[in-house]
C-alpha cells in the first residue's frame, strides 16, 4: 500500500469526487489515443513519454508524471489525501484504474472508484501535522507521499477520535 496526493484540479474533479466516489485526472486526449491506453495497460514507460510527447509536445511534458502515477503506478488499496479549500479528504483505492465515460466531452481522461475515509471540512491544521500541511500546498496533480504515511494515518486517527490538534491538550497528554 502507497499514500499519494492528488489534487482534483481540473473540469468537475471535485463534484466527482463528493457526488460519485470518483478520483478523475484530465488528459482525455489520452485516453482517445489507443497507443496510449496499450502503453499505460502494458505499464510500458518509453512508449508512454514517446506517444506522450506525440500528443502534448514539450510544453506540459513535466505533467506526465501525474498521469503515469495515477494511471500505471497507483493501485487498488493505495490511500490518497485529496487536499480541497480549507479542508481536505482521504480515500482509499478502489478496483482498478479505467477510461472515464466522460472522456469525450469534458477533459476527464481516466477515473478510479475511491472510499472515502474522512472528510474534513474544518480546518486542516486541526488534523494534519505541519509536514501533511506543507505536501497539501505542493502544486503537482498526483504526487508518492509514502513518507508521510505516519501522518496520513495520525490525522485519520485524530479526525475518527473526535481529537483535533490542540497544543494545551497535547501538552495535558504528555504529562500525564
Amino acid at each position: 500500500m502507497k499514500y499519494w496526493i492528488h489534487r482534483c484540479k481540473y473540469q468537475g474533479g471535485y463534484e466527482h469526487f463528493d457526488k460519485e466516489n470518483k478520483l478523475t485526472i484530465g488528459f482525455s486526449d489520452c485516453a482517445n489515443n489507443e497507443q496510449m491506453l496499450e502503453a499505460i495497460k502494458q505499464n510500458k514507460g518509453n512508449e508512454f513519454d514517446a506517444i506522450y510527447r506525440d500528443i502534448y509536445g514539450g510544453s506540459i511534458w513535466r505533467s506526465r508524471w501525474s498521469l503515469w502515477y495515477f494511471t500505471c503506478v497507483m493501485k487498488a488499496g493505495d490511500i490518497v489525501v485529496v487536499p480541497r479549500d480549507g479542508g481536505f479528504s482521504v480515500c482509499k483505492l478502489l478496483d482498478q484504474v479505467r477510461e472515464s465515460p466522460l472522456r469525450g466531452i469534458k477533459d476527464i481522461g481516466f477515473e478510479w472508484s475511491v472510499e472515502k475515509i474522512i472528510d474534513i471540512c474544518g480546518p486542516r491544521e486541526a488534523y494534519a501535522s505541519t509536514a501533511l500541511l506543507s505536501r497539501m500546498k505542493c502544486y503537482q496533480t498526483t504526487a508518492d507521499i509514502g513518507d508521510l504515511a505516519d501522518s496520513v494515518n495520525n490525522a485519520i486517527k485524530r479526525f475518527l477520535e473526535n481529537r483535533p490538534f490542540s497544543l494545551p491538550t497535547e501538552l495535558a497528554d504528555k504529562c500525564r
